[in-house]
């Protein structure tokens, strides 16, 4: 096998929809069961629930195979949201104390940086 094919394969496996999808409904499941009290946690709920959305559409398992990686920006989650830049990072550093999401890398220039949402499953 040469080095594109595993490569490729390797890729594949962490786009591998099926299991990317099975772990964002058990997030999904669990966010239901979270409490999320005030106008703050019905912003984080919302920030919570876009970048679930996203994970469906664009999401991939990293390496542990335990999480699920999106790469967005702070401005294109902010959009998806519909609120500004300071309520999104607000909802961010809430969705961090609750170990929800993680930071994975800062972007720069027009790549975005990423988020982790994290299953706590090992």
């Amino acid at each position: 096998m040469t080095a594109s094919q595993k490569n490729f394969e390797t890729e594949n496996k962490k786009r591998d929809k099926a299991q990317v999808r099975a772990h964002v409904c058990l997030l999904w499941e669990r966010m239901w069961e979270l409490p999320w009290p005030g106008k703050a946690g019905l912003s984080a709920w919302s920030a919570y629930k876009a970048l679930l959305r996203l994970a469906w559409y664009h999401g991939e398992l990293i390496p542990a195979g335990v999480s699920v990686r999106i790469s967005v920006s702070m401005r294109q989650w902010a959009e998806i949201l519909g609120a500004g830049l300071e309520t999104t990072q607000r909802a961010q550093n809430r969705l961090k104390q609750e170990l929800l999401i993680r930071r994975d890398g800062r972007g720069h220039g027009p790549n975005p940086g990423a988020f982790v949402l994290l299953t706590g499953v090992s």
